[in-house]
């Protein structure tokens, strides 16, 4: 797979996670137990971690 191609993939990639972020985050704000809040943010924060690696990646490709 070429740079162009990894490109456009990663892209599509970021693009997936950060729509299933934000449904992270609407149930983050629809719940009102604790316990399932500390697991949204969890999860939403590895998806902030992955998202930006994908975004340095997609960075160091391009240069």
């Amino acid at each position: 797979m070429g740079e162009d191609e990894q490109i456009l993939v990663l892209e599509e990639m970021v693009c997936l996670f950060e729509k299933a972020m934000e449904g992270l985050k609407s149930a983050y704000e629809s719940t009102e137990d604790g316990n399932q809040k500390l697991k949204l943010t969890g999860g939403i924060l590895v998806f902030e971690f992955v998202i930006n690696l994908m975004k340095k990646k997609m960075e160091l490709l391009w240069n």
